[in-house]
């Protein structure tokens, strides 16, 4: 939706193509997570304040997030790990953007 147009991406794993880069031009890095920039946006600023709840972009487009509360017994039933602390909930990524191919505009956008 932004315009760019990378032959040989569409339909491939980018943390896949991202590390064979790395591989390629001797770059000692690991991809552990793929996420939009809303997305990051919200975990960026909850590293800093346990308050944060909502991702949001304005700029060309706009985008949102927020984080979902896990239901009581989700919380209590499903740790994966011994040390893994509660979860606060899941991220969802509402993707309200790119509406102008979809929809006709009126007088008021």
């Amino acid at each position: 939706t932004k315009g760019f147009d990378i032959p040989g991406v569409v339909g491939k794993d980018v943390a896949t193509l991202m590390h064979e880069s790395f591989n390629k031009n001797e770059i000692n890095a690991q991809i552990h997570a793929v996420c939009n920039d809303t997305v990051g946006t919200l975990l960026a600023c909850a590293y800093d304040y346990d308050n944060v709840r909502v991702g949001l972009i304005l700029g060309t487009g706009s985008n949102a997030c927020y984080i979902e509360p896990n239901p009581p017994n989700k919380q209590d039933t499903e740790k994966k790990y011994d040390d893994e602390e509660d979860e606060q909930g899941e991220i969802i990524n509402i993707e309200w953007g790119n509406f102008a191919k979809l929809l006709p505009r009126m007088p008021t956008d």
